[in-house]
């Protein structure tokens, strides 16, 4: 969805489609991993594909400040968030069911069934419960509990973060190994980058062990040549992992790798779009798919840096990261309030910074520089402080709305 929304004008596309996925929903609450829903895929509780009700109804929130379209899906995400609740309850606390996991994981496009699970799911009816399924579901739980507290719903709030809180205490049991410092997934095909993914992103692992289970994850990444092994799931949560823990240079490198599998390898061998599998070895796999191309959020919001810092782009954070290698970036977004643009290059003192914030609207902006010598056109910004190798600038509503930072 955020891929959608930061290249294109997709407000209509998603309310209206986020309008049929809960009008798909069934009798029970169950929701369809495909809506419109299709037949041939009768499937209602993965957490990981019909759980998105709710992630993407917060994304069109924080992209649009929207709070309609939470209210308007409020009913049908509680409905799907007890069911799932009344689910587990007879399992432990974990989610055991189907999921189809971290689909279209490296390797899983020659499986000759023409499936694209991962390793580490199960096959009907061989089910196995997943750290990437119940951390998905763990953290749809926190965000309906945010949306709840965000419509004035303090008691579904407690409850949903309540069943948080008992996923967070089972994934930890079932799956973490707290001397090795990596979640194993309940069948023996060795530890995978969504392992550990899943637990950093989601923020579950266990104070004290968050570094340690990085490590793992970067130990991993190396012994594959510094390539990604995931899949639907992990694929869009790998490089922002590593660029907020500081390995940025990793990050960029996984971006540019061109052999397999990685983004490059499809331009290698002919694509002009985003694949469904990381090789194409089948007619049946698509070449049209969005769910492995979301490096591109990557683009826009870590090289880039633009977030919103509040629902909808009330607030603009600016925040870009600067690989080794890369000299030049410029990223633009259309915003409910206007243009937001950042544009850096690296010069010979340092780097130059030019940012574009819409008029009447507030905005943070982090310059990834030393402290030395950075500075703004006198009055267009207020330091305010220095941040991990940032100097952090307050851009006031009725400031001067093109920015200059350099050496």
């Amino acid at each position: 969805m955020t891929s959608a929304i930061e290249n294109f004008g997709m407000r209509r596309f998603y309310h209206q489609w986020l309008r049929t996925f809960r009008e798909s929903q069934q009798s029970d609450g169950g929701l369809p991993v495909v809506a419109p829903f299709a037949n041939s895929f009768p499937l209602y509780t993965d957490p990981s594909w019909s759980g998105t009700l709710i992630l993407d109804t917060w994304q069109f929130y924080q992209e649009y400040g929207d709070l309609q379209i939470v209210k308007d899906n409020y009913d049908a995400m509680s409905r799907w968030m007890n069911l799932m609740a009344s689910t587990i309850a007879s399992t432990g606390n974990l989610y055991k069911s189907f999921s189809f996991g971290d689909w279209a994981a490296p390797g899983s496009e020659t499986n000759p069934s023409g499936a694209l699970f991962p390793p580490e799911s199960g096959i009907l009816p061989n089910i196995v419960p997943l750290v990437s399924a119940n951390g998905d579901l763990y953290h749809e739980a926190r965000r309906l509990a945010e949306m709840a507290s965000i419509l004035g719903k303090p008691a579904d709030a407690a409850k949903y973060n309540s069943l948080a809180d008992q996923l967070q205490t089972e994934l930890n049991a079932e799956f973490f190994d707290a001397t090795a410092n990596v979640y194993n997934n309940a069948v023996n095909v060795g530890y995978r980058q969504i392992s550990n993914l899943v637990p950093l992103t989601y923020g579950f692992v266990p104070a004290g062990h968050e570094e340690a289970v990085y490590a793992n994850l970067v130990a991993d990444i190396h012994s594959h040549g510094d390539h990604l092994n995931t899949g639907a799931i992990g694929t869009k949560q790998l490089l922002p992992m590593l660029t907020e823990h500081g390995d940025v240079d990793l990050a960029y490198k996984i971006a540019t790798q061109t052999t397999y599998p990685s983004w490059g390898y499809w331009l290698t061998q002919g694509a002009t779009t985003s694949w469904e599998t990381w090789s194409h070895t089948s007619a049946g796999q698509s070449e049209d798919h969005a769910f492995l191309g979301t490096f591109e959020d990557w683009l826009y919001q870590y090289l880039g840096g633009i977030k919103p810092a509040a629902p909808g782009y009330a607030k603009v954070r600016i925040k870009p990261f600067m690989p080794t290698g890369l000299d030049f970036v410029s990223a633009r977004i259309t915003t409910p309030h206007g243009e937001v643009s950042s544009t850096w290059w690296r010069v010979q003192d340092g780097v130059r910074l030019e940012v574009k914030i819409p008029d009447g609207t507030p905005a943070e902006i982090f310059v990834p520089v030393s402290t030395a010598g950075v500075h703004a056109a006198a009055g267009q910004a207020k330091f305010v402080r220095n941040e991990n190798g940032y100097r952090v600038y307050e851009l006031g509503p009725q400031h001067d709305r093109q920015i200059v930072f350099e050496p």
